[in-house]
């Protein structure tokens, strides 16, 4: 399911600014300038984001929305390193050697 935020043009042209390559080229205050726009076009783009997610959170039946903190809490602790074992893979050849 795609995002609604994801089909606004306004967060088309944004990506477009954060991802654009131009030359920091000219007075320090020019490249300064643009670094600062940069990171605030991130910034807000992100800010953005989060603040639809938060409201498509709060639409949820209570239920749902705790059922998808849990989860969420669980994939940062395995995503962080935590306290999990892996799966014993054993690597199998297809000519069965």
């Amino acid at each position: 399911m795609t995002a609604s935020w994801a089909r606004d043009p306004n967060t088309v042209h944004n990506v477009d600014q954060l991802w654009r390559v131009t030359p920091l080229s000219g007075s320090d205050q020019h490249s300064q300038a643009f670094v600062i726009d940069n990171l605030t076009a991130q910034v807000n783009f992100y800010e953005d984001v989060a603040a639809k997610m938060r409201e498509r959170m709060e639409a949820l039946p209570k239920g749902e929305q705790a059922e998808l903190e849990e989860v969420a809490a669980a994939l940062r602790r395995v995503r962080a390193g935590g306290d999990h074992q892996l799966l014993p893979l054993t690597v199998v050849s297809k000519n069965g050697a």
